[in-house]
């Protein structure tokens, strides 16, 4: 009986071990979880705060291209417009007729198709300062060589 009950003693030494080794262990695991949870929470905490300031800082690093594009943007189309502009006056009503040129009308139509005019009916005549209405007598067949610059020189 003495032989079982020193086993028993020392099996019941063997438990309070290994309960004393589980729990160490154990507080000693928990202890690291808690360590890198805590490590982790300062990291995800870091995050939005990187995110952010790499994008303004990327956004800053933009913003003046982008701006130079919006203002060269700008500069081409003020320039475009500038031509439109300049092509307007240039093929204007106003700036034909000062050049000699005239509208004509046929039934309050600008026209220059010679089918829209026979002679007896009417036409209207735009000049610079003036209008002029007046008949058509007659009409013939133009040669178009009035403008033509003298050649040979």
């Amino acid at each position: 009986m003495n032989s079982s009950r020193t086993l028993l003693e020392k099996n019941k030494r063997n438990l309070i071990e290994l309960k004393h080794h589980f729990t160490t262990s154990c507080i000693h695991n928990i202890s690291e979880a808690r360590a890198e949870i805590n490590s982790k929470r300062f990291i995800l905490a870091s995050l939005p705060k990187t995110a952010i300031s790499n994008e303004v800082k990327e956004l800053n690093r933009f913003s003046p291209r982008l701006l130079s594009a919006y203002t060269n943007f700008i500069i081409k189309e003020k320039l475009a417009l500038k031509s439109a502009v300049a092509l307007i006056n240039v093929i204007s009503p106003e700036n034909i007729l000062r050049k000699g040129f005239a509208i004509v009308k046929s039934k309050g139509e600008i026209t220059s198709d010679p089918d829209q005019f026979s002679p007896g009916s009417e036409i209207e005549i735009i000049l610079r300062s003036q209008n002029i209405k007046a008949p058509v007598n007659t009409k013939n067949n133009y040669h178009g060589n009035d403008f033509n610059l003298p050649t040979g020189i």
